[in-house]
């Protein structure tokens, strides 16, 4: 199932062909494709080289790697696909980006495809395209902010 298609920002010619296959095979992009992607942002992210999902997610946000990835971090800080936390509203917030259950009332969404990282990165980009960040209660609640700090991009090069 594919959630949105292509980049917005002009970002597009920054993406291999690689890039492109991987996401077409479910997989996120392989570790050596960050040429462009260091000198725009790095390659390390909170001390540590960025896994496989950090790198899916700056190459599907583009210019809003980012804050993608600090409210990623803040929401979920281990980076677990299949983290939930229950809300006292009642919903829960399932894997990656802990994406809301509400969401599961959309047309082709389902809690297999939000425990999966990929898919999960793909749902919190079409979020992303038509709300902004808004639907995070971290970028929201200014949680995120912690995560921004250049200090914790690139340490280690």
């Amino acid at each position: 199932m594919v959630f949105a298609g292509g980049l917005l920002f002009g970002y597009a010619g920054a993406i291999s062909t690689r890039v492109q296959a991987a996401a077409l095979e479910n997989e996120p992009a392989p570790a050596s494709d960050v040429s462009t992607r260091s000198r725009i942002w790095g390659t390390h992210f909170l001390g540590h080289p960025m896994s496989d999902y950090q790198r899916y997610t700056c190459d599907k946000f583009g210019p809003a790697c980012p804050t993608a990835l600090a409210i990623q971090a803040a929401e979920n800080l281990k980076g677990d696909c299949e983290a939930y936390h229950y809300n006292s509203d009642g919903t829960l917030d399932w894997g990656y980006f802990q994406i809301n259950s509400i969401h599961l009332s959309r047309r082709g969404v389902n809690l297999r495809d939000l425990l999966d990282c990929k898919a999960n990165i793909d749902f919190a980009y079409q979020l992303y395209t038509e709300e902004g960040f808004q639907p995070w209660s971290t970028f929201v609640g200014g949680q995120y902010r912690k995560f921004l700090d250049e200090s914790l991009w690139n340490g280690g090069e």
